[in-house]
């Protein structure tokens, strides 16, 4: 059976899929997204196998059967040349491929503006060359962010070249994008027609359902006192995580009984936030605060589901949040700032209330009422568990944006000890549930 014929067969067809896109063990441009978008598809009834172009480094996970999924070592980042030889072995497959898939961004290739170039045309040429159905997964586009808070400048001649790359992806392959806001931008500033598909927890899938893991029971965090947050990302200009440390150090130092974890390494293309990231090291005690550097895929569940408290500094987003999609499904309260995107994103993914206002800075454990942010529990006893983040002060380290709190129930139902309360009257829609659907997508973390 051909191509046209699987794909017009209906249910009754396995379709065999040509997957393009960072893998595992890589987590970086999408890749834990990636990963668990394969991971899923590759166990449906409805596909017979998926063959994936990953990086170098990429491999098939232990558990994944290979007979059902196939993965080489295709391209590197940075490397036009490999890019151009990737899109060779796809076309090559293309009489054993039915439909091919891409997930990338506008800078999911490198660095260098020739490789993302390279790597933005992939698509479109293997739809004219290969003559099967291309589609893309795009986490982003370019008018989709803020490009100078996440740290490039781009001139106009770079913008209306970028631009004529998005308008040739789209004309000539079947784009998906994660959020309706995305959507309007892209088809009001760039032109054509793009489709909405939010995946919420794909992000954790992987790591969450792989053959050996522990149960979600066995993961749960220790009992509070103290309070355990986590901050978890790639560090660079798009995450305040000096903002967000002061704030904590500041809480710390009040006598809050907090454990924070920072996971994750400085972004290597900026390095003032690698010295950043050392600094603050050296300047927080080592006893309530833990840098554990870059966490491996398969224990990113197991280390979100031992913290109370998700902490997601962001000052703009590249799309949607990895992090957040880990930790919704992880069932940690959520605290964020309040960015466009992340508000959407929680609001139609069910992790809460579309809305996230700023927290109006006060005095910690002043409040009068005992289930207020950072009140004071029955019995009078002082505590961080509803703790009121403050507004760290203009101009310390750039991290002028105001908090906000973002609340997810617990599996529980009543708010637990410790965490932090709903700010929307809309009850959460399935919470505690596990993924109401089998795949989902991207978001670098």
């Amino acid at each position: 059976m051909g191509a046209r014929e699987r794909l017009e067969a209906g249910p009754s067809a396995r379709l065999r899929i040509g997957f393009f896109g960072v893998f595992y063990p890589g987590s970086e441009r999408a890749g834990s997204f990636s990963t668990s978008l394969v991971w899923e598809l590759a166990r449906s009834s409805r596909v017979e196998r998926v063959h994936v172009y990953g990086p170098t480094g990429a491999r098939r996970p232990d558990g994944g059967d290979p007979r059902r999924l196939a993965v080489e070592e295709a391209w590197a980042a940075d490397d036009p040349l490999s890019l151009l030889r990737a899109l060779a072995r796809m076309w090559r497959a293309r009489r054993t491929t039915d439909a091919y898939l891409f997930s990338i961004y506008v800078t999911a290739f490198g660095r260098r503006s020739i490789a993302n170039v390279v790597g933005l045309l992939l698509p479109p040429i293997l739809r004219i060359a290969a003559r099967r159905p291309v589609f893309v997964y795009m986490h982003n586009f370019l008018e989709t962010q803020d490009s100078e808070t996440l740290g490039f400048r781009v001139g106009r001649l770079t913008k209306t070249g970028v631009r004529l790359l998005e308008r040739t992806l789209i004309a000539l392959t079947r784009v998906v994008v994660p959020l309706r806001s995305m959507q309007t931008v892209v088809e009001r500033e760039v032109g054509g027609r793009v489709e909405v598909l939010l995946l919420p927890y794909l992000e954790a899938l992987f790591a969450a359902t792989r053959p050996g893991v522990a149960p979600a029971s066995s993961m749960a965090a220790p009992p509070l006192p103290p309070l355990r947050v986590l901050l978890f990302g790639y560090w660079g200009p798009q995450k305040d995580l000096t903002g967000a440390l002061d704030v904590l150090g500041g809480l710390a130092a009040e006598g809050c009984p907090l454990d924070v974890t920072v996971a994750g390494e400085a972004n290597p293309g900026f390095p003032e936030y690698r010295e950043r990231l050392e600094r603050a090291k050296g300047s927080l005690p080592v006893e309530r605060f833990h840098f554990v550097g870059r966490v491996d895929e398969e224990e990113v569940f197991p280390l979100v589901r031992r913290h109370h408290l998700l902490l997601l500094p962001y000052r703009a987003t590249g799309g949607i949040s990895g992090v957040m999609n880990v930790g919704a499904l992880a069932d940690l309260d959520l605290l964020a700032y309040d960015v466009p995107q992340l508000r959407e994103f929680s609001g139609r993914s069910g992790h809460g209330s579309g809305s996230c206002p700023p927290v109006t800075p006060r005095p910690f454990g002043r409040q009068s009422s005992p289930r207020s942010p950072g009140g004071l529990p029955e019995g009078g006893k002082r505590t961080c568990s509803r703790s009121t983040w403050r507004r760290p002060a203009p101009g310390s380290n750039g991290s002028s944006t105001g908090w906000c709190r973002r609340v997810v129930r617990s599996k529980s139902g009543p708010d637990r000890p410790g965490t932090t309360s709903r700010t929307s009257s809309s009850p959460r829609s399935g919470a505690g549930s596990r993924p109401r659907g089998s795949a989902r997508p991207p978001a670098s973390r």
